[in-house]
């Protein structure tokens, strides 16, 4: 009986981190992220492409260890490029929100996929007024990263993500981030 006790008891302070960890992994968090956004279109003579800096703010809810739901702010920059010397700027920002599925691979370190949904908005800025335009609408976007978990509360990752942006061949943003969780 005595031993039996000793072992349920080792159990119980075992199961301590593992029931901690839990606790961690789930919960309200909010960051920011930088990063390198790139934008390319190619519609006949327009051939626009071009990369400027980029940066998120980000809102998610971590329900359990393998799943989040996340909302982004994700604002592109303004990529630039010449078109027959014509010089084009592009404005482009949105409203995304996320399901993430995630991987821990040991006690600090994690990957994760997501796919979604972005509200976006968008401008075409040059030296010749017909060019210019502006644009909005909805449309998927999907990427994945890795996490590095310090502490309890704070995490750094890194990801890609690309936005499948109607008319347009490719938007993406590479970006770290940092996020806090309550």
């Amino acid at each position: 009986m005595r031993k039996q006790l000793v072992v349920l008891a080792l159990l119980l302070l075992a199961s301590i981190p593992a029931a901690v960890a839990a606790d961690v992994d789930k919960g309200l968090y909010i960051g920011g992220g930088l990063g390198q956004s790139g934008i390319s279109d190619s519609e006949g003579s327009f051939d626009f492409s071009g990369d400027d800096s980029g940066w998120k703010a980000i809102l998610g809810w971590r329900i359990f260890k393998f799943f989040a739901v996340e909302a982004n702010w994700v604002d592109f920059g303004t990529p630039s490029d010449t078109i027959s010397g014509i010089d084009v700027d592009v404005t482009a920002d949105g409203l995304d929100l996320s399901a993430m599925g995630i991987l821990p691979l040991g006690g600090h370190f994690e990957l994760f996929v997501k796919g979604g949904y972005m509200a976006w908005d968008a401008s075409i800025d040059s030296d010749d007024p017909t060019l210019d335009a502006s644009d909005d609408g909805e449309d998927i976007f999907y990427g994945g990263g890795a996490a590095f978990r310090l502490g309890k509360s704070f995490q750094i990752r890194v990801e890609y993500e690309e936005f499948e942006i109607d008319d347009t061949d490719a938007v993406d943003l590479t970006s770290a981030s940092a996020t806090f969780t309550f």
